[in-house]
């Protein structure tokens, strides 16, 4: 008996109950790329840094030209702790000090890389509609992409039980997509960006194991390594949930 037919047989994805589960995931995709839409939206027109990073300080992103800068900030190297002179713990505390500045006003940031402290000047940014446009829109329209590959693909063959792990596989990744601005920018999802870290590595190796071959898996397997990839997807989010506020915490342990 091939893995789709015992997963079928034993109720591990009833069509019932998966209807479901597929109305749910759909109505919270289109919801969640609309609230993701409107927070980046009335980002635009706000003082910003000229660069992206996420709720724990840790650079991302960088929008403006540095080549004149002495001392760059880099992507995913740097980690702010001074804006000003004045010590931060977090972005809101960052932006507290943006937000009443005018734009062009230059600001020197504070920078830990590699256990040394670096110093960079920019000026206040207005963030743009092109800086929307690059920051978000390309990979905004990615996630949406993604959401509607794995609905369509779902509505046509709905039966099928790749359909629905493929389902699950493209919402997770479209959560991440769809989020991403707002893990480096206007913090309203919290760690849910990162949920897609828990849920996309179960949904690709579960996609591989029921992808049609000569190696047949039964239900009972399936489901055991559904467990396993379940409960080491899930450690590792939990740790990052609980570290992630601790930058060299979290960087330790998980980068």
């Amino acid at each position: 008996m091939s893995t789709e037919m015992a997963m079928n047989n034993t109720g591990f994805f009833t069509e019932r109950a998966f209807h479901r589960i597929a109305v749910f995931i759909i109505v919270l995709s289109v919801a969640f790329s609309v609230a993701a839409f409107v927070a980046a939206y009335k980002f635009i027109g706000k003082p910003y840094t000229g660069f992206l990073f996420y709720k724990n300080l840790m650079v991302t992103e960088i929008l403006v030209d540095q080549q004149n800068n002495l001392a760059p900030i880099r992507s995913f190297s740097d980690n702010i702790t001074h804006v000003n002179g004045l010590s931060v713990k977090t972005a809101d505390e960052v932006y507290q000090i943006i937000d009443g500045l005018a734009p062009g006003t230059m600001v020197s940031y504070t920078v830990s890389r590699q256990g040394e402290s670096i110093v960079a000047e920019l000026p206040v940014r207005k963030f743009s509609l092109m800086d929307f446009l690059y920051a978000f829109w390309i990979i905004y329209m990615s996630g949406l992409i993604f959401f509607g590959i794995g609905i369509l693909v779902y509505r046509l063959k709905p039966t099928l039980t790749i359909s629905k792990i493929f389902l699950l596989y493209c919402f997770s990744i479209g959560i991440w997509f769809t989020s991403s601005f707002d893990a480096q920018s206007t913090y309203v999802f919290g760690n849910l960006a990162f949920l897609s870290g828990l849920l996309y590595p179960l949904a690709a190796v579960f996609l591989a194991i029921n992808f049609p071959s000569k190696v047949e898996l039964s239900a009972n397997k399936t489901l055991g390594i559904v467990l396993v990839l379940f409960t080491l997807s899930l450690a590792v989010f939990t740790l990052h949930a609980l570290t992630f506020d601790d930058y060299y915490t979290w960087k330790s342990m998980l980068i």
